[in-house]
């Protein structure tokens, strides 16, 4: 029998998958470290760089991620080693002065900087504009090998420290907080001191003792594609590309590397977050770990000693985090001070799709460690979920919401007052489904379908005829294999349904059946477009006028449409607006198919909303945010037959369901509320 441990990792794969091709992003890297560091559970999943083929092409597990100015934490880790241990007679109190008396010389040198600390510059109290205004950031792009030297490295941080003297101060020092590049000073600092370069420090007093042998600084994939490459976002061609310019050797010898090109894998940064939980720290003393994780440096600042983002700093009850974007990677991480618990996640990508992908898996990870017992303590199949979202099945005030469970069972909820009160969930038994789900039902309620992947990889379904009391089925329809859920349109009387997936060549495939499922045609794709996504469809309720909808390879949301029940679509598919997307798009019409509006999740985590009165010849020229929600899940939307009243339903952060409204045409919403206590992780 599998242990917890081996569930759980099992588990983090299976979640990084789905977020990887949820939101579109080229890799993932997770780690979850509980019970005081005695747990570590780590992986990473995904591709090294974009538009690569091969097996060389997958992410191994000792890859290397950039951590932007997560970087910043392991600079003021590496400071407080070097003060517990006395190296360079270095001591949070250490003014720029004590370590360079000759500053006083430097025509322009503004004077209020000679007594800021280490510990001030760590914590952004300093007083410094976030760019020194007299270095340039990228002149590494021109440098060649003769300029890669140590020496060079350690004269660049030290140029940077000039050049950042010279800048007028914002305020007096400790009076207020400004995020800057105070690490890199730190850093200079040490070498002046040490004569050892910040890298060969690092990995001397905080890598190698962690045993985190698989981190580094600058370059991840030294060679042409033997670790991850970092991936720019292009908004006005909307790809994302491999980026050129942290592939340069220089890249590795940047002067900035204190504040944003560390790197390390998922398991070294385990490995990290283990020394900054466990009851008996092996690299530092207790005591001086409370004081990076505490100390307040400055009443104005949020962070503490070590480089930490706290929110309550002071406090051994806080939660410590820092993020990192270096607008090709983006990764986060934070430890819960109070429960002994840590968590980061990685990305190979700008932070338009990475920022999504790496909260998601930050929400996966609280779960894991909230409901670690239920998850993984008994032995239950945990099936991969392809683009997970919940399905709703809406008629008149009776509405119900199917979800999938982590054991691949489909759960509903019911409600016949609008959504005023849910009944008590009930679970379908027979049946394993891999992905989202789709719903729909008769415009009296009595026919009721709702339909997902099973582990096949084909559509199966099940119905109701009496109003979801008693259900039929499972039952597969054709042999279609598919990358996805589908989405599915049901006719006012039940008998006509429209069904819609992609296929394994990301194409979009339509079936229909004419008798209620007892029957279907044929799959055939709907012309050629590819997608990352699952479906959506809506149509009229005679189902002549269908309309379809799927995220394309540029994150927009493209659509065709048929005016002959489904049984032709037009030869080429249209983008709706500019806007890019993390997530499918769910989908609802009024009954003579006019009025249509689609929702899908931005790259803020929340719902956009879009709309046409005139069966999609015009949208609306800019897409409207549903507010006050981030949401983990594509969405499923319903309306009633004018296409006025919305109600639309997703995956909140703690992964139950919630939902929100709108009477007015997606004009104002309600407000999300959850139907609830189920979680669909």
């Amino acid at each position: 029998m599998p242990t917890p441990l081996t569930r759980a990792k099992q588990f983090l794969e299976q979640k990084l998958r789905e977020t990887i091709a949820e939101c579109g992003v080229p890799a993932l890297a997770a780690v979850l470290v509980r019970n005081q560091g005695q747990t570590i559970v780590a992986s990473q999943q995904g591709v090294r760089k974009v538009g690569a083929t091969g097996a060389q092409n997958k992410i191994q597990q000792s890859d290397k991620f950039n951590l932007g100015s997560v970087s910043k934490v392991f600079t003021g880790n590496l400071m407080g080693k070097l003060i517990q241990d006395g190296v360079g007679n270095l001591q949070w109190n250490t003014k720029l002065i004590d370590v360079y008396p000759e500053i006083d010389n430097i025509p322009g040198m503004q004077g209020v900087y000679e007594n800021v600390t280490i510990e001030q510059f760590l914590a952004h109290t300093s007083g410094m504009p976030i760019q020194p205004a007299g270095d340039n950031a990228n002149a590494y792009l021109s440098w060649t090998a003769v300029d890669l030297t140590k020496q060079k490295l350690k004269q660049r941080r030290r140029q940077y420290m000039t050049a950042a003297i010279l800048d007028s101060p914002l305020y007096q020092p400790g009076q207020g907080a400004e995020y800057s590049g105070g690490g890199v000073i730190c850093a200079a600092m040490a070498e002046q001191k040490t004569g050892e370069t910040y890298e060969d420090l690092m990995q001397e007093h905080v890598y190698g003792p962690l045993g985190m042998t698989n981190s580094g600084f600058g370059e991840l994939s030294p060679g042409a594609l033997d670790g991850p490459w970092q991936h720019g976002w292009d908004s006005e061609n909307l790809t994302v590309n491999p980026d050129n310019n942290t592939k340069k050797d220089a890249w590795t010898w940047h002067p900035r590397n204190p504040v944003g090109a560390a790197c390390c894998s998922a398991a070294d940064m385990g490995k990290f977050l283990r020394e900054q939980v466990r009851p008996d720290p092996q690299v530092f003393d207790a005591a001086v770990r409370q004081t990076m994780q505490t100390h307040q440096v400055a009443a104005a600042s949020g962070f503490v000693r070590g480089a930490w983002s706290s929110n309550a700093p002071g406090s051994d009850q806080a939660n410590i985090a820092h993020n990192g974007d270096n607008g090709v990677s983006y990764a986060n991480m934070e430890v819960s001070l109070s429960q002994k618990v840590g968590y980061a996640a990685m990305s190979n990508v700008n932070n338009a799709f990475g920022s999504p992908a790496v909260y998601e898996m930050h929400e996966v990870m609280r779960i894991m460690h909230t409901c670690w017992d239920k998850l993984f303590a008994v032995d239950t199949a945990l099936w991969e979920c392809a683009h997970p979202m919940p399905a709703v099945a809406l008629a008149g005030r009776k509405t119900i919401v199917f979800a999938r469970n982590h054991n691949g069972e489909v759960v509903r909820r019911r409600t016949t007052n609008g959504g005023v009160s849910w009944q008590a969930a009930g679970a379908f038994p027979g049946a394993v489904l891999t992905s989202g789900l789709a719903a729909d039902a008769s415009s009296d309620g009595q026919r009721v379908y709702v339909f997902g992947r099973g582990t096949d990889n084909r559509i199966w379904f099940a119905f109701s005829t009496d109003g979801g009391t008693n259900w039929q089925g499972w039952n597969p329809i054709g042999a279609g294999i598919f990358q996805t859920g589908p989405a599915v349109a049901v006719s006012s009387s039940g008998g006509l349904i429209h069904l819609v997936g992609i296929g394994t060549d990301r194409k979009m495939y339509r079936t229909r059946s004419l008798d209620s499922g007892q029957t279907w045609i044929d799959w055939e794709p709907i012309g050629q477009g590819v997608f990352t996504s699952a479906p959506a469809i809506a149509a009229s309720s005679d189902g002549k006028i269908v309309h379809v909808f799927g995220r394309g390879g540029d994150y927009r949301i493209w659509r065709n449409v048929s005016v002959h029940s489904g049984s032709s679509f037009g030869a080429h598919w249209k983008p709706i607006g500019q806007g890019v997307f993390t997530t499918g798009p769910g989908a609802a019409a009024s009954s003579n198919g006019a009025k249509v509006h689609v929702v899908a999740r931005g790259t803020d985590r929340a719902l956009w909303h879009n709309m046409t009165s005139n069966s999609g010849t015009n949208w609306a020229a800019h897409w409207k945010v549903v507010p006050s929600g981030t949401l983990t899940s594509a969405p499923a939307l319903a309306t009633t037959s004018d296409g006025s009243d919305l109600s639309v339903f997703a995956f909140g952060g703690n992964f139950k369901i919630y939902r929100n409204h709108s009477s007015d045409s997606g004009q104002s919403w309600a407000g999300w509320g959850n139907i609830g206590p189920d979680f669909f992780l």
